[in-house]
């Protein structure tokens, strides 16, 4: 896999602040994903950080009396009642993030992102490693951090975004490259995956992904309070081949660049003017889940960096393989139904 750090492009504070999306999703919300902003008071966020799970019914009767705690039970209770509120707006269901990152970390701990309680939210937010980043490094890498932003102390105004929970295929989720107000590349953003219906439609998604940026971001590249010049973007595009703008983020090490390298996009871009637009095209060039050490146990990793360590863990599996032989235990028969990709398959050949 790309190593996202390999001659990535510098950035600074300032290119962070106009990829959160209490930022930009006030100027382009006619073309994302419907989404609300709450803004989180001080305490709130004291307590998303502090070590251990504790949810807020728990939380607020562990706390003792004093000034620092009613503030705490204030914060809390603020804070639910407007996520309780747009919960009835969203129908009870949303997809969750802070000013920058979603909890996609944490995923294992419900088994999914969509939230439906208040507690939903703040377990999501408490495991997620990613959440704790946007509390308190979001500046971590930039050029003109100061010292005691990369030592996490971030003067930041932290907002939670909850967004209309939609169905999303991730074969139809991309991920577009900005530079110097030119869009110069494109790829498949989920790339644990390969989808061939994608290599019939790969024209046409180039030309709608290229369309939406001219008509709804370039502009605002022009315009340095809105958008860099430099930034990337995700779009999902629907079965109607409509494109919703997803997220935008940091061109720099902070976002993974995917099937390329930042030193390949560079060279791109010095080097031709057509759009680059890479997917998956054969299952040898599927490239690992990023996210797949957080659903390992920590001590589970420490112990497979030892020596040996991946020796041993193969023999035992061996072992425990051999005693499972005679298992009365059998998989289910495979379902009848049509896969995601096969329908897309058949939809992308017919058209």
């Amino acid at each position: 896999m790309n190593d996202p750090s390999l001659s990535a492009p510098s950035y600074s504070r300032g290119h962070v602040d106009h990829c959160a999306f209490d930022h930009w999703y006030p100027k382009l919300k006619h073309v994302a994903i419907k989404g609300c902003i709450i803004s989180l008071p001080p305490p709130f966020v004291q307590y998303l950080l502090e070590d251990g799970i504790h949810l807020p019914t728990d939380c607020i009767a562990s706390l003792p009396q004093s000034e620092d705690s009613n503030a705490r039970i204030r914060a809390i209770q603020q804070v639910q009642v407007q996520v309780e509120k747009q919960f009835k707006e969203l129908k009870g269901k949303s997809f969750i993030k802070l000013n920058w990152s979603s909890p996609r970390d944490a995923k294992w701990i419900l088994s999914t992102l969509q939230c439906h309680t208040f507690d939903d939210i703040v377990l999501l937010l408490k495991s997620s490693d990613f959440i704790t980043h946007d509390l308190l490094y979001p500046y971590r890498f930039c050029k003109d951090a100061t010292s005691s932003e990369t030592r996490g102390i971030a003067n930041t105004s932290p907002c939670l975004v909850m967004k209309k929970w939609c169905n999303l295929h991730d074969s139809m989720l991309f991920r577009g490259f900005v530079r110097h107000h030119a869009l110069i590349a494109m790829s498949q953003r989920h790339c644990e995956a390969c989808y061939p219906f994608l290599s019939l439609r790969k024209r046409s998604l180039r030309s709608l992904i290229e369309i939406f940026f001219r008509k709804h971001l370039e502009p605002l590249t022009l315009e340095p309070a809105h958008l860099d010049s430099d930034f990337s973007f995700d779009v999902y595009i629907d079965k109607n081949d409509r494109v919703y703008l997803v997220d935008i983020n940091v061109y720099g090490e902070i976002t993974n660049p995917l099937l390329f390298s930042y030193k390949e996009l560079q060279s791109l871009q010095e080097t031709t003017s057509s759009i680059a637009f890479r997917i998956v095209e054969t299952k040898r060039s599927i490239q690992p889940n990023s996210l797949a050490k957080y659903r390992v146990p920590i001590d589970f990793m420490q112990h497979l960096s030892t020596d040996n360590a991946m020796e041993a863990f193969y023999q035992q599996v061996k072992r425990d393989n051999a005693s499972d032989e005679g298992s009365d235990d059998a998989p289910e028969e495979g379902s009848d139904d049509v896969s995601e990709e096969e329908a897309m398959l058949k939809e992308a050949e017919s058209s």
